[in-house]
């Protein structure tokens, strides 16, 4: 669990320390993750795929922006803090511990209750709640360059024909998982849930639900020609995936001119899956694509799926095939498998090896690799600075003003992590890598956002070294704050109008660019809101002590009862965005608050979710009302 602020600090005369600010601003990161998931899952899932973003999506992408960055940093304060208390020995234990056994529970629970259900632990899945899933009409391939394009076939974002995307409003009630194009019972999250919809929409010529395999080559050679608009007779890698973000149906109005929305789920899939499916399909890996090889991957993927001259093959045989044999080398951002369960996953726990992903906690688990490695890189670095400047005693006070250098750097620092993953649209920070992979897995794999999250919370470990000058921050406020909001917004526009533009001579530069504005803006918005707490809320107080003691158990159990309970009960009202949200934020907020108090607060589970037990923790009240903060550490960064 993440330590607590009450903590006193070394060197301090034993009264209360001074760290009430960022005790209460990372309970409030992780209680605008509550409200991020509820405009996520209430309806703006479709902003991700395609479509004009409405209010609701915007709000959702600008919280995205700083919450889990600004997390991580206040995270690395506190974890240093400590370790300067307890020691190496006693600060790694106490990590491993707290954190450790908080995810073992969560997955335990998790997967227990989805395998009571026969459903998925992920947001995708039918039985979850999450968005609806439409169909799409059937066409033949000789016509599906005329057909119309439905909204997104069988994958998570999409809506019934007729009603396009609605990003900014509530979303329909799920058809059912039998419905034509709808998704397979029990999801199916991963590469082959973008092409079987895909495929089978155009392929399914006699709308039997099934790809015969004269409709498999049928396809297979309209595709290549639809691919190969040169008429050269071979694909390159890049070639082929701009053709398969052609075929990715988009929201109507919005096509492009090759015929591919220009910023919706075409640009972002053909991105993502492009080159996994390119691969996939050149046998004899020269880097180039043949009508014949194109031809014959498919006609590979029919067979191995179960697929035969009499009986052809069905959407779910193809997704699952797909999922089977379709590894990702780099996923969105590179590093690790997207959704898939190695061997070693499927030999522990066979086919429920997918139920066991960190979903929310993915958080915990990089949590507890930089609060690992943390102390060995600070070590590493006193060392060396000691060589080269023996005399040194920490940071110099400086002007106050010097502090604005610091979330500029943060920003150069953080850039080439951002690029090196994938966003679900133009330049903006991207999902968690580690989300929907399976354990052990996860356990092994290199993240490719951890760089990007760790230089945030190695901002925080230094900022413990220089506590004495935090104060400085909340003279800094508004210029921060300025600065993030400014620098946002204008990422926002220019991303929006250049990030589709891959052809244009500039567009490294201009993809440097957007990302750049993207990370000044999350580092002068984390380091601006740490600044206006400071300013305002640097005092204990009752409700602040309520919400840092409670944020970690409302954030653990929030996204369950969302997507399973709360969002699939308010969706039938057609409530406006707003509305929806704030009744599922009460919703979990009552049904959060009377269970920490009734399963957490006076059970040994206070031990990793609450706050420190009544009888080691004093709240004298001074005159002004106010509770004074006690040493603790039973909290979650």
């Amino acid at each position: 669990m993440l330590p607590s602020s009450t903590a006193p600090a070394p060197g301090s005369n034993g009264g209360a320390p001074r760290y009430h600010a960022l005790d209460s601003l990372r309970a409030v990161a992780m209680l605008l993750g509550i409200l991020y998931h509820a405009l996520l899952f209430g309806g703006g899932m479709g902003s991700m795929f395609g479509g004009t973003p409405g209010p609701d999506a915007r709000l959702m992408e600008w919280i995205h922006s700083f919450r889990m960055p600004m997390f991580f940093m206040i995270s690395g304060f506190f974890c240093h803090m400590m370790l300067t208390k307890y020691g190496v020995g006693r600060y790694l234990s106490r990590r491993w511990w707290r954190l450790g056994a908080a995810v073992l529970i969560y997955l335990t629970v998790i997967a227990g209750i989805a395998w009571l259900r026969g459903g998925q632990n992920d947001p995708f899945s039918p039985r979850g709640g999450g968005p609806p899933v439409g169909p799409g009409p059937r066409g033949t391939a000789e016509g599906l360059e005329a057909r119309q394009r439905p909204p997104f076939p069988g994958a998570p974002g999409g809506a019934p024909q007729g009603t396009g995307f609605n990003p900014g409003g509530p979303m329909p009630d799920r058809r059912g998982p039998d419905a034509p194009g709808g998704p397979p019972p029990g999801g199916g999250f991963g590469p082959g849930m973008i092409l079987a919809g895909v495929l089978t929409d155009a392929a399914d010529g006699n709308h039997d639900q099934k790809i015969a395999r004269e409709e498999m080559v049928t396809v297979a050679g309209a595709w290549f020609r639809k691919f190969d608009a040169k008429g050269s007779g071979t694909l390159g890698a890049e070639g082929f995936a701009t053709g398969f973000a052609g075929v990715i149906p988009g929201p109507p109005g919005t096509e492009g001119p090759g015929g591919g929305p220009p910023g919706g789920p075409g640009a972002f899939l053909g991105r993502m899956f492009g080159p996994v499916y390119f691969a996939a399909l050149d046998g004899n890996h020269d880097g180039s694509l043949t009508s014949t090889e194109m031809t014959e991957g498919f006609l590979r993927w029919f067979s191995d799926g179960g697929g035969s001259q009499e009986s052809g093959i069905t959407q779910d045989q193809l997704r699952d095939v797909l999922n089977r044999s379709l590894k990702m080398p780099g996923g969105p951002g590179g590093g690790m498998g997207f959704g898939q369960s190695s061997p070693m996953a499927e030999r522990l726990f066979g086919s429920w090896a997918r139920q066991f992903n960190l979903g929310p906690m993915w958080f915990i688990w990089y949590l507890l690799v930089f609060a690992t490695a943390a102390p060995l890189l600070a070590w590493g670095w006193r060392w060396i600075a000691h060589r080269i400047a023996p005399q040194s005693r920490g940071p110099a006070p400086g002007s106050v003003w010097r502090l604005l250098l610091v979330p500029v750097l943060l920003a150069l620092v953080t850039l080439p992590a951002r690029m090196a993953t994938t966003s679900y649209g133009g330049w903006s920070l991207g999902g968690a890598m580690g989300i929907f992979q399976p354990i052990p897995d996860v356990l092994f794999r290199f993240q490719a956002d951890w760089p990007f999250y760790f230089a945030y919370f190695l901002t925080g470990w230094w900022l413990f070294s220089a506590r004495e000058q935090m104060s400085r921050l909340a003279h800094l406020w508004i210029p921060f704050l300025t600065v993030g909001f400014a620098t946002y917004f204008a990422a926002v526009r220019f991303s929006e109008t250049f990030s589709s533009m891959t052809g244009l001579p500039t567009y490294p530069w201009l993809r440097i660019t957007g990302h750049g504005l993207f990370a000044v803006s999350g580092a002068f918005l984390s380091f601006g809101f740490l600044g206006f707490f400071q300013r305002f809320f640097d005092r204990p107080t009752r409700t602040g002590r309520y919400l840092a003691d409670t944020a970690f158990w409302l954030y653990l159990v929030h996204q369950e009862l969302l997507i399973q309970v709360i969002l699939p009960r308010l969706r039938p009202y057609s409530l406006p965005w707003w509305i929806q949200s704030t009744v599922a934020i009460l919703l979990v907020g009552v049904v959060g608050c009377l269970t920490f108090e009734l399963l957490v607060r006076r059970t040994p589970l206070t031990h990793l979710f609450g706050p420190p037990p009544p009888g080691r923790r004093k709240v004298p009240k001074g005159a002004t009302g106010e509770v004074q903060a006690v040493p603790s550490d039973r909290s979650v960064a």
